[in-house]
């Protein structure tokens, strides 16, 4: 083995890969070489996400440490140069009320409020122009996004998300050519948009948008949103001018 090899378990979802790539960061910044396998559905991200040091893989495909991978271990195994952070198991041994900020604890990693600063976005931009022209975009509109998971293992909706403000809807939906970075442009044109927590709200928070309508996790109902709060467990991930909503009976927590 050449060098320092720093493999990562979390091939899903899209938003902890893209949270997680200050941890990333944290250890190519040690001199490791990071190896990141994704789910098939995935492999995509090489094309969109540049995180300096880190190497996307499908993880059907062959690559160094992969028994140990495929194996049993929770915890993070270092032997000699080779180092294997399981990051989807974190919270079972970081114990606080985020799974996210959890990842962070577990990989010795202080701060996450910076998270979106380590990575670059490569953009499509005739993939994005693309897809703008099959939704025939009106003048004015919303974005809405109901949907949270990785589909098509897991995938729910949060059906309590109702927009009345005057602009046409547009709601998004898998249409079978694109991936969620291929409506970037469709985000920059919108008005409002307003979404489920979810892999969309990372790539909302790295363009820097600020009108945006945060919800909450959530598939029961009906429930009626009125006003945003600051009590919701994962508000420090974006931006303030955002404005957050969430069920009372729930607090934001999931």
């Amino acid at each position: 083995m050449e060098g320092k090899i720093c493999l990562i378990k979390q091939p899903a979802g899209l938003g902890d890969i893209l949270l997680c790539q200050k941890i990333a960061s944290s250890y190519v910044d040690k001199g490791f070489r990071v190896l990141w396998p994704v789910i098939s559905n995935y492999i995509f991200l090489k094309d969109y996400i540049v995180t300096r040091g880190v190497e996307f893989l499908d993880e059907k495909e062959d690559f160094l440490g992969k028994e140990i991978y495929l194996s049993n271990t929770l915890k993070i195994l270092q032997k000699n140069n080779f180092l294997f952070i399981p990051l989807c198991t974190a919270d079972q041994f970081s114990y606080h009320n985020s799974m996210l900020v959890s990842k962070f604890i577990f990989s010795n990693v202080e701060n996450y409020k910076d998270w979106a600063d380590y990575f670059t976005l490569r953009r499509n931009l005739k993939r994005e122009k693309y897809l703008e022209n099959i939704l025939r975009l009106p003048e004015k509109f919303n974005l809405i996004n109901k949907r949270y998971g990785t589909p098509p293992q897991y995938e729910k909706y949060n059906n309590n998300i109702i927009v009345n403000n005057g602009n046409k809807n547009i709601e998004m939906n898998i249409l079978g050519f694109d991936n969620p970075f291929d409506w970037c442009g469709v985000f920059e044109k919108a008005q409002e948009i307003h979404t489920v927590d979810t892999s969309l709200s990372l790539i909302l928070t790295r363009l820097k948008l600020n009108n945006v309508n945060l919800y909450e996790r959530i598939n029961s109902g009906p429930h009626t949103y009125k006003l945003p709060t600051n009590n919701y467990l994962h508000k420090d991930f974006f931006p303030e001018s955002w404005k957050i909503f969430v069920s009372a009976t729930t607090n934001g927590f999931w």
